[in-house]
C-alpha cells in the first residue's frame, strides 16, 4: 500500500436522516434528488461514492469540485 484516505460520509442537518439507515431510505425513496460533492472527477473520495452507489443500489448525483 502507498498511502490511504480517510472517507467521512457527513448529511446536512435539514434531511430527515439521523443515521445510515435512514439516510439510504431517503436515497432509495427520491433517487436523483440529492446531491454528493467531492474533490473532482476519479479522486478517491468520489471513487468511494460509486462503490457505496453501486453496493446500496441508490442514485445520488456528483458534484465535482475544483
Amino acid at each position: 500500500m502507498i498511502g490511504a484516505t480517510p472517507n467521512v460520509l457527513v448529511v446536512n442537518t435539514s434531511l430527515p436522516a439521523s443515521n445510515l439507515n435512514q439516510f439510504l431510505a431517503l436515497l432509495r425513496a427520491s433517487p436523483g434528488r440529492l446531491n454528493y460533492g467531492s474533490a473532482g472527477m476519479g479522486s478517491l473520495t468520489q471513487l468511494a461514492m460509486e462503490l457505496f452507489k453501486q453496493a446500496s443500489g441508490v442514485f445520488i448525483v456528483h458534484v465535482p469540485y475544483r
